[in-house]
């Protein structure tokens, strides 16, 4: 069954930026590992903590990178890893287009920012993302 839902409707959650432990740090939420050392994060100002999300948790795009385009505007936004199975979420499980095409997000500083869906999910030729908030020790 695959979970989609409308553009700019409301239903959804405040989801954790789930990634996994090590080399770069990929998330500031994962399974395992040591705790994560608050140090360990430069700009808290520009460190991605929380975001609209379809469940209470969200999928790190360093770690599950966007290789299927579900909404289909010619630009990748989904892993199709997280995308088919029996919880199919779209979007890495975030919901960036919640609020007039974009999402809130909370920053490791506690300020939060509502961002466009274009600018958060935009990625590079390699179908790297490339905003700033994806990566915590930039």
């Amino acid at each position: 069954m695959t979970t989609q839902f409308k553009f700019n409707q409301w239903n959804c959650w405040v989801g954790v930026y789930y990634g996994t432990f090590g080399d770069p740090l990929t998330g500031p939420f994962y399974v395992g590992g040591e705790p994560l050392k608050a140090t360990r994060i430069k700009r808290p100002v520009d460190a991605m903590m929380y975001v609209d999300s379809a469940t209470h948790w969200f999928y790190s795009p360093l770690v599950w990178p966007f290789d299927k385009d579900v909404n289909l505007d010619g630009m990748m936004d989904s892993d199709d890893a997280i995308y088919t199975g029996d919880l199919a979420f779209s979007f890495n499980a975030g919901r960036p287009t919640v609020h007039n095409n974009g999402c809130n997000v909370t920053l490791l500083d506690a300020h939060a920012e509502w961002v466009s869906f274009k600018k958060l999910w935009q990625v590079d030729r390699a179908n790297k993302v490339v905003h700033s908030f994806w990566y915590l020790e930039d």
